[in-house]
């Protein structure tokens, strides 16, 4: 592994930038992939959501969780590892979201 954080940034709907610098697990293969691999569920997520009104931020959370769920479980791990680390995962992300910086978006 070649970085032990990784930075990230995202644009809201409302074009606020979000800017994070992830703590990355020690057994990291590729940051850049990971990276890739966020871009792709968040540009995912925001096609399926669209300009829908129908789903609440709740219900991309709860999808996100399910999904997290599904694929440890897909893991070949002895019992229990991979939802271990899913789980330490998920709070070393929260917990780096304490620090975001929050840029509001502007029009010209």
């Amino acid at each position: 592994m070649a970085a032990e954080t990784l930075a990230y940034s995202a644009i809201t709907r409302s074009g606020e930038t979000l800017q994070f610098d992830f703590p990355l697990h020690p057994q990291t293969v590729s940051e850049r992939e990971v990276a890739r691999m966020v871009g792709a569920i968040l540009e995912g997520l925001t096609r399926s959501i669209g300009t829908r009104n129908d789903i609440s931020d709740g219900d991309v959370l709860q999808a996100l969780a399910m999904a997290m769920a599904i694929r440890a479980e897909m893991v070949k791990a002895p019992q229990g590892a991979a939802q271990s680390l899913s789980r330490q995962l998920v709070e070393t992300a929260l917990t780096a979201t304490d620090t975001a910086v929050r840029t509001p978006g502007g029009t010209a």
